[in-house]
This record gives structure tokens, C-alpha cells and sequence, in this order.
């Protein structure tokens, strides 16, 4: 949710939404996480794509939160220490989820890498076999040793 007036109140909401937005890409990542596990593959894209909206979606809030904040900056002077508490206390937990996301995404990373590398592997070893399988391919030899003999 957008403000278009800064309070304190407002401030605090638009960090709950930040907040909610933060832990549904965790559990994106997470879900990402398992669907590569377990090399279903098909599922893949859809996740990826709902993610990258979401991404779009946290960096336009925050975006939109850092130009309302510079724009109302005295509003900050008027923070009771219940409110200084509540936003430390919703710092903090969007910090969390950062490092949490942070630490599922270099899993997810992890497995990408590893699915590109068995991809490459498996890409050489086709090529390998076909080389092999056409050096002793007896359809192609044959031709030729006949002819060799024949002359």
C-alpha cells in the first residue's frame, strides 16, 4: 500500500507491507528451492516469473517509501518511543528475512549451477558417444574396405 502523506502511522503500515511482501518471496524462494530439488523442472518458470513481479513490486515500494521519507523528513522528529520501537522492531524482522532470502537464493544459485554443469556433462557425453559410435559404425567401414581390397 502507497501513501501519499507521510505519518508515522502510515510509515508503520508501509513497512508491514514491505514486511509481507519480503516473506512472500521468502517462501518463493523457498518453494524454488524444493521444486529444484527434486528436478521438477516444469513448475520452474512459473515460480521464477511470479518472483521477479514480486522483486518489482518490493523495489517500487521501497523506492516509493525513500522519496516520501526524504520529502517529510521532520515527520521523524514526532516518533513516540512506542513507534521508534515498533519500527526497530520491523527493521529488524525485514533484515531477518533478507538474510533468510539471501541464504535460499545462494542454494537456489547452488543447484542451478550444479543442473548447468550435469547439462554440459551430459551435452559431452552424447557427443563422445556419437563420435564413438560413428568411428565403429561397420555401415560406413565396410564400403570402404571393400573398395580398398578390390583394388
Amino acid at each position: 500500500m502507497i501513501y501519499p502523506e507521510l505519518t508515522v502511522d502510515s510509515l508503520i503500515e508501509q513497512l508491514q507491507t514491505e514486511i509481507s511482501l519480503l516473506q512472500q518471496l521468502h517462501i518463493l524462494s523457498q518453494t524454488q528451492c524444493l521444486i529444484l530439488e527434486k528436478e521438477n523442472h516444469d513448475e520452474l518458470q512459473e515460480i521464477v516469473d511470479i518472483k521477479q513481479a514480486l522483486v518489482q513490486q518490493i523495489g517500487y515500494q521501497e523506492d516509493h517509501l525513500t522519496q516520501v521519507l526524504r520529502q517529510n523528513e521532520p515527520i521523524l522528529a514526532t516518533i513516540s518511543s512506542t513507534q521508534r520501537d515498533t519500527i526497530q522492531e520491523l527493521k529488524h524482522e525485514a533484515l531477518t528475512l533478507l538474510e533468510h532470502i539471501n541464504r535460499v537464493e545462494a542454494q537456489n544459485r547452488l543447484y542451478v549451477e550444479r543442473f548447468k554443469a550435469e547439462a554440459i556433462n551430459s551435452s559431452h557425453t552424447l557427443d563422445q558417444d556419437r563420435k564413438l559410435h560413428r568411428s565403429y559404425d561397420i555401415r560406413q567401414v565396410t564400403p570402404f574396405l571393400i573398395s580398398h581390397f578390390a583394388d
